[in-house]
């Protein structure tokens, strides 16, 4: 299977989800992130098990820096959580007037912050990266599609970020622990 085929329907997916993850009020927006912090902690064990096997799988294949970036603790995913928060509790960065020019003939003019609608992101054994992200395009009334680089697996820490949502809710696309290579993000260039 290529990685087109394994990459297009997470980025439909999340094509799909943009619009209604950039109009979420930031009330919204807070609570999803502030659960997802908290779903983190509440399932560190099995999050430490499955990052266990994860490492165990690339053990031998990549550098030992890599597989020591690779390699959560429970004090790691509590400072994953703790950035979730930290991320919740910043101002919605979305709709602020960041200029604002009245032209000589009348016309007004601003700039408005917008989502960027789907960011896609490439990286390498960093699990902590899966929640920065995710947190920050959430707040940023973005989606992202997370892929792992060379080291093979599942993107790093995709059992860690727990899909905060209800069927029919934003968030449906999201797919956590997909087992497949990324071989450099393939179909994101």
């Amino acid at each position: 299977m290529s990685d087109l085929t394994l990459t297009r329907p997470l980025l439909e997916a999340a094509n799909a989800a943009k619009a209604a993850i950039a109009f979420l009020p930031s009330e919204k927006k807070k609570a999803l992130l502030l659960t997802m912090a908290d779903c983190l902690e509440a399932d560190t064990q099995a999050i430490l098990e499955a990052n266990a096997a994860d490492v165990a799988a690339v053990q031998g294949s990549i550098s030992p820096v890599m597989v020591a970036r690779l390699r959560l603790t429970a004090p790691r995913i509590a400072g994953m959580a703790a950035g979730m928060r930290a991320v919740a509790a910043l101002p919605d960065p979305i709709n602020q007037v960041r200029s604002f020019q009245c032209l000589p003939n009348g016309l007004e003019v601003q700039k408005l912050s917008v989502p960027l609608g789907v960011i896609a992101i490439i990286y390498e054994s960093r699990p902590n990266v899966t929640s920065d992200a995710a947190s920050l395009a959430l707040q940023a009334g973005s989606v992202c599609v997370l892929r792992g680089g060379n080291c093979g697996g599942p993107p790093p820490g995709a059992r860690a970020l727990p899909a905060p949502h209800r069927p029919g809710e934003p968030g449906d696309g999201h797919q956590p622990g997909q087992r497949h290579r990324a071989h450099g993000g393939g179909g994101l260039y």
